[in-house]
């Protein structure tokens, strides 16, 4: 975990994060799906379980372990880095399909395109 810290030192929040919270972090970062998407729908279901199983297990950590009793900040605190992360993917994706295009890598690179 502590490398992680290192390489998002920039983010505040991060640095907050407890390690558990920070597991937590990355399990909703990868949850973050877009059910818009032509998934199957057997996988959106495994998510969104996923997801409410998560925050129940947040909330009795937050109630039982830290003893907090109002933990909306801390949560709030940690979406907010979800959706961070969510939108940093979308930019580092169209960023990639730019550059490939106009130097044409896209082509030549066979892991380019599978991206």
């Amino acid at each position: 975990m502590n490398e992680y810290m290192e390489l998002f030192g920039s983010i505040g929040k991060l640095s907050q994060l407890t390690e558990r919270e920070f597991y937590a972090l990355a399990v909703l970062i990868y949850c973050d799906i877009d059910t818009s998407s032509d998934l199957p729908e057997d996988i959106v279901v495994v998510t969104q379980k996923t997801r409410e199983q998560l925050f129940k297990e947040l909330q009795r950590y937050y109630r039982e372990e830290l003893n907090l009793h109002d933990y909306s900040k801390r949560l709030g605190n940690l979406m907010s880095l979800v959706h961070c992360a969510g939108e940093a993917a979308l930019l580092i994706y169209e960023e990639q399909r730019m550059y490939s295009t106009m130097f044409d890598v896209y082509s030549d690179d066979r892991l380019l395109r599978e991206l």
